[in-house]
């Protein structure tokens, strides 16, 4: 097959992927490369025994299932993609809030001892106190500079020189990485969401070329060739995907 022809078939299957409804995309459990190490195996196999598979099966749509190698590449590089994304925005995340979880833990300390000595508003200590989830807990930190800016010297005694100013510049830029979280959050459904269609065609061509082989040999020689993505699933039927009938139409891929 021409490399033209391969890359409409492959157009064909990207398509597929996206007529999936979302109750027939699958989530993805299985390595894409060991796949497509089984797909390989088996179209090899297909190759050799094209024109009995014709013959016998000649409504089997043997071109489209030779693209699905380049689907798993496909399905890796979006996995990737998505593994990128996560140890990114977990990484950075962790280690901003910890940091602005230390400023809070120096300074309310400070801020307990003045107001309990009437120094600063002991009603906005208490306010302080009361939040709850890691953006209240780093608002606070805004909120521990401001009612601290009048006994900066005495801050910064205790914490360093420039306390404030540095506890400010954390606990601002910590906010915006949570904002900001929030919208790769989006990114990473989306790359997750795209994998899992990916995977879902790759799946399905997979135990449709595992169904085939298993029809012209036998399920033991099946396994030893294709392979199974799914060990604990039920054996596949040859009556799952492909009829005795002469001139049977090709059930559809997806």
């Amino acid at each position: 097959m021409s490399k033209k022809n391969v890359a409409v078939i492959g157009d064909a299957l990207l398509m597929l992927t996206e007529k999936l409804k979302q109750a027939e995309v699958l989530q993805l459990r299985f390595d894409p490369q060991l796949a497509k190490r089984g797909i390989l195996r088996a179209l090899e196999w297909v190759q050799q025994q094209r024109p009995e598979i014709e013959k016998r099966y000649p409504g089997f749509d043997l071109p489209a299932l030779e693209s699905l190698p380049e689907l798993c590449d496909r399905t890796s590089a979006v996995q990737r993609a998505h593994d990128a994304l996560s140890s990114v925005r977990d990484g950075a995340n962790r280690e901003m809030i910890r940091e602005a979880m230390a400023w809070r833990r120096k300074l309310i300390p400070l801020a307990d001892t003045l107001a309990a000595n009437a120094k600063i508003s002991a009603e906005v200590v208490a306010h302080i106190h009361s939040g709850r989830g890691t953006q209240d807990n780093v608002s606070d930190v805004l909120a521990l500079v401001e009612v601290l800016a009048p006994h900066a010297q005495l801050v910064n005694a205790a914490c360093g020189e420039d306390a404030l100013i540095e506890a400010k510049k954390v606990a601002t830029a910590t906010l915006t990485r949570i904002g900001k979280a929030s919208r790769d959050l989006l990114a990473i459904r989306a790359a997750a969401a795209l994998r899992d269609r990916y995977g879902t065609v790759v799946f399905q061509g997979h135990e449709r070329l595992r169904v085939l082989v298993a029809a012209m040999t036998s399920m033991k020689e099946s396994e030893a060739i294709v392979g199974s993505l799914a060990p604990r699933s039920r054996k596949p039927k040859v009556s799952d995907a492909i009829s005795d009938e002469p001139n049977q139409p090709e059930p559809a891929l997806g």
